[in-house]
Parts: C-alpha cells; structure tokens; sequence
C-alpha cells in the first residue's frame, strides 16, 4: 500500500522546484545587467529569501501531518513509538506545575493504559483503531521555522535534539559550497526517500549519511542552527522593511536551498526510522 508520505516527497519536490526556477533566472540576468535587470535580479532574491522560509515552514506542517497519517494508517495504537504517544496523549490533560509533575506522569500512563484497551476491543481489519491527530505535534509559535521549532517537533516524534545527530553527519558536505556535490547528494537521498517509502512496511538505509547523535555542549550551536539564523534574519529584515538592499546574491541563495532541503530530508529520515518499523537493506 502507497504510503501518504511517498506521495509527499513528490509534491515537496514541486516546492523545490519554484525556488530552483527563481534562482536559475537570477542567475542568467546577473550575467548581463543593466539599470533595469539589476532591479529585476535583486527583487527575484529577495522574493527567494521569503520563500526558503515560507517553504520550510510548510514543510513543518505538511510533513507532521502525513508522518502522522502514516503512523494511522499502518501501526496500531498499543506499537506507537512511546514517546509520540505521551505527546499525543498529553494533550487531553492540562500541564500542572512542576511540583506536581509525577501526578501528571502518572495520569499520562493511565489514560494511556486507557487508550490502548479501547484500541485493542477495536476491529484492525475494518481500519477500526484509535487515530492521532496531527496538532498536538506542532509548535504552539509555529509561524517561523527557527531552530527551537525544529528541535521540539523533532523531539516529540522521539528524536532528542536533531541538531546533534546532523552534527558530524556526511550531510555537512553542505558547508563546503560545492554545488554540485552537494545537489548530486540532493538527488540520491530524495530517489532513496522515494523509493523507500513507496510501500509499507518501509525498506530503507541511511548508515552512508552518518546521523549518529553526537555530544554537545549545552550552549553549543551547530552550524544548522547558525544556519536557519542567517536564513530567518535575512527574511526578517526584508519582510519588515528593514532593508530594501539585496542581503544574498543567487550563489548565497542556491546554498541556503541546498541546506534547507538537507534538513527537510534529515528529519524525513530520521522521524521515518524512529517511528516505523523498518527491513533494513
């Protein structure tokens, strides 16, 4: 059976495409500008800086909405990750304070418990089971994708500080700027995600990428997050009428695409791996 994120990957490939088409024209008018095509070159950039946001941030929903419809449709409520299902749970009880943190922990496991008795008296074979909905898995402050909306979204679908597992990762190649490289690693983790996703239950193997969680320290930024902090200031300062310059020419600007689809896919892979049972080839 098709999977709803299989079918996603392609129309998230259409979303990369509108950013590629702007930047291939930026890049032909900065070939020969004048008066005129400089105006046209520095409106198509700062039109790509608001973008690479906007697309990132769709991405975010679209793509916690299908894990979790996927999650629906192929795993009984009992097998859901832990951790997915506290969240979830969680979200039928208001948060008390922190001296009363382990009543709370302790509600959470009963209404669990409760939850996965109904599930269990329900038909599987007519498509009968409990169904998450996606809402409790988003960011209350969803409206820009900074690092901390990244990382907690990450974190309740069982994955603890993303950051640190595209730290060391073979996906930093992107912090060389070599564009073709980095587009040919591009192209083979999407055909992989296409193809492993395609059927359930999903085949996949990603060790060649080198996601291993790795130490930080506790102030420590990687260079993702200093990353979407340069991407998000950018598009600050532009929607906001701070500037009316151009911040980032169309060779800054295929870098900053090139990263920002890295970390879409990252958190495909890893939220895909977590949260599915997996024949590993």
């Amino acid at each position: 059976m098709q999977s709803n994120i299989n079918q996603y990957i392609n129309k998230l490939s259409e979303r990369h495409d509108e950013i590629s088409l702007l930047i291939t024209h930026a890049e032909s008018l900065s070939h020969t500008l004048d008066s005129n095509s400089e105006k046209l070159y520095i409106s198509i950039c700062r039109s790509i800086s608001i973008l690479l946001v906007s697309h990132l941030e769709g991405f975010i929903k679209d793509f916690t909405k299908e894990l979790i419809l996927d999650i629906n449709q192929f795993i009984p409520f009992k097998d859901i990750n832990a951790k997915v299902k506290r969240q979830y749970v969680s979200s039928f009880l208001s948060k008390p304070p922190k001296e009363q943190a382990k009543l709370y922990n302790q509600q959470i496991k009963e209404l669990t418990k409760k939850f996965e008795n109904i599930d269990d008296n329900l038909d599987l074979s007519e498509g009968q089971h409990i169904k998450l909905s996606h809402e409790p898995f988003l960011h209350k402050d969803n409206k820009n994708p900074k690092a901390n909306v990244l990382f907690y979204i990450c974190k309740n679908f069982g994955i603890d500080n993303i950051f640190a597992y595209l730290k060391n990762s073979e996906l930093e190649i992107v912090f060389e700027n070599d564009r073709v490289e980095i587009d040919n690693l591009i192209n083979e983790i999407q055909e992989k995600l296409h193809n492993s996703t395609e059927n359930y239950p999903f085949v996949i193997n990603y060790d060649e990428y080198n996601l291993e969680k790795s130490a930080m320290t506790r102030d420590e930024k990687t260079n993702w997050e200093l990353f979407l902090e340069d991407l998000l200031n950018t598009r600050h300062k532009i929607v906001h009428g701070v500037t009316l310059e151009n911040m980032k020419n169309h060779n800054e600007l295929k870098i900053f695409e090139q990263k920002t689809i890295l970390i879409q896919y990252s958190i495909m892979l890893l939220l895909i791996e977590k949260n599915f049972t997996l024949e590993v080839i």
